[in-house]
């Protein structure tokens, strides 16, 4: 479940959103974390969790961790950020190898 949408600073002329939350209440299952959006300039997920993986999927797809191809796995305490400008404007989905993980991730 995620929580609403809340912006939490600006830099710039960019704005940082807050999309975090906790994934689905049964491991393995996709949550939607950010929509599509084509005006999307960045965007990162990070584990804060002293246990559990999170797997992301940037490209649209569910996301899950019983079928990881194709997934960025961030194991305890990780953070994924993608670099040199290729940020994904599809929807990002994450899941988790456990229940109930919570997740901190901001868009911009």
């Amino acid at each position: 479940m995620t929580q609403p949408t809340q912006t939490v600073a600006q830099v710039g002329n960019r704005t940082l959103t807050d999309r975090s939350g906790t994934c689905a209440g049964v491991a393995n299952t996709s949550t939607a974390v950010m929509a599509a959006n084509p005006n999307r300039d960045g965007f990162y997920v990070h584990n804060p969790n002293a246990a559990g993986s999170l797997f992301v999927s940037e490209i649209g797809a569910t996301a899950s961790s019983a079928t990881p191809i194709g997934m960025i796995k961030i194991g305890p305490g990780g953070t994924y950020f993608p670099r040199d400008g290729g940020v994904s404007p599809s929807a990002i989905n994450i899941a988790s190898d456990t229940v109930s993980l919570v997740y901190t991730a901001r868009e911009w």
